[in-house]
């Protein structure tokens, strides 16, 4: 969908993303980021406090069962100074170079004549790209908290206080898994909108990659299995040689958007990521097996260091957890305008190798409200107030590991 100027509220896809984190939902679910256990008795057999319905009378000692837990997929978060609500980020295209014009060539040999002269001031114009990222999202939540008519559920003020101690905490906790359903949307986006509209080495298959560079017709799955030492040693080959290309300036690993120069020429955008701008995300379980089989000979620090690299447990539900069912914002590069693309269904996704400024997430407004007691119910609101901006540019490097077995006839 087009950016929008209105702040956006997110809560339902964020919520529907967060379900799919912590495994409540048995299959993988498609989700549209284009708009962006030892089992305990809960039956109380000794009578309930009436304020929440969930709380047993005074039973001889309490435990507060709740432990912090941090977002993860943080790889991608940036501080509020360095991303604001409104970003605009300015490239330039790239001008090739002109014929010489001091010397008698064959170029040149109509103009360097009696009775002529060169213009030596033809203009030459520098044709920059200017890509906006706009339209803030926002998060509430709020908790009520009850002055004196849950006292009857605890022995003591401490175990009163360690009560509301541990509902601090588990709001934390949720804040924290908010952010990470945010930051793995902004991801699924990134990963559905280079699928889509990618050029070929901004996604690569690799099993047809392995395929074709062993002359073999194995499936992902045999790949995953029966030949996984090769077939690692084959990934990393390919991610540290991708890696390198990556330092070049070219346009291999990021869209374009059309422009043409004056005299009507096609312009063209170069990209070099530096390996100290270059982050790898990757999933887990092929990390442990990458670092356990070939990583300590090809990840170093001559190539990437350890510091650049996130491990995923899953990219969207621990149900399917290389599965990614999406359907992404995506850059129109014809009319430069981000548009709905069309839904995305991927079987396996290995990793996603990208320039540190191609995503980013940035958290501001984190404000937190009380309200005054209310004298009749003797209770308090709070409320957290929470904005994202997000910046998925397309027009930076970034490129898609995947496995997918070639269709029947394909």
């Amino acid at each position: 969908m087009p950016n929008s100027m209105i702040p956006t509220d997110v809560y339902t896809i964020v919520n529907a993303a967060a379900q799919q984190i912590f495994g409540a939902q048995t299959t993988l679910q498609a989700v549209d980021t284009s708009s962006f256990v030892t089992v305990g008795e809960a039956l109380l057999r000794s009578g309930y406090e009436n304020t929440l319905n969930a709380l047993s009378t005074q039973v001889i000692r309490t435990l507060v069962a709740i432990r912090p837990y941090s977002a993860r997929y943080g790889l991608i978060e940036r501080t509020e100074q360095e991303f604001g609500m409104i970003t605009r980020k300015i490239s330039y295209f790239y001008k090739g170079n002109e014929a010489e014009g001091s010397w008698n060539t064959n170029i040149n040999a109509e103009q360097i004549k009696d009775g002529r002269s060169i213009d030596h001031y033809t203009i030459n114009k520098q044709y920059p790209l200017e890509v906006q990222f706009y339209g803030m999202k926002v998060l509430e939540k709020s908790y009520t908290r009850f002055k004196y008519q849950l006292k009857q559920a605890f022995r003591s003020e401490q175990e009163f206080s360690a009560f509301y101690y541990g509902l601090a905490v588990e709001i934390s906790n949720e804040i924290e898994l908010n952010k990470e359903a945010e930051n793995q949307l902004q991801i699924l986006n990134h990963i559905g909108a280079v699928y889509n509209t990618g050029k070929p080495g901004m996604k690569v298959n690799l099993t047809d990659a392995f395929n074709k560079e062993f002359g073999t017709t194995y499936k992902s799955n045999e790949l995953r299995t029966v030949h996984l030492k090769e077939f690692l040693a084959f990934m990393v080959a390919r991610i540290k040689a991708d890696s390198d290309m990556m330092e070049r300036n070219t346009e291999l690993y990021h869209l374009t958007p059309v422009k043409n120069d004056d005299s009507g020429q096609p312009m063209h955008l170069l990209r070099h990521t530096p390996k100290s701008m270059q982050r790898l995300m990757m999933l887990r379980e092929f990390w442990y097996k990458a670092e356990s089989y070939v990583m300590p000979e090809i990840f170093n620090d001559r190539y990437l260091k350890l510091d650049q690299y996130e491990g995923v447990d899953f990219w969207q539900s621990p149900v399917d957890k290389g599965g990614v069912k999406v359907t992404p914002n995506q850059l129109n590069v014809t009319s430069g305008a981000c548009e709905k693309g069309t839904a995305v269904t991927i079987p396996y996704v290995v990793g996603l190798l990208y320039d540190y400024d191609a995503l980013a997430t940035a958290y501001h407004v984190e404000d937190v409200d009380t309200t005054p007691l209310n004298a009749k119910g003797e209770y308090y609101n709070t409320f957290y107030h929470w904005a994202k901006d997000y910046q998925d540019d397309l027009t930076e490097n970034s490129i898609l590991y995947y496995m997918e077995d070639a269709l029947p006839g394909g």
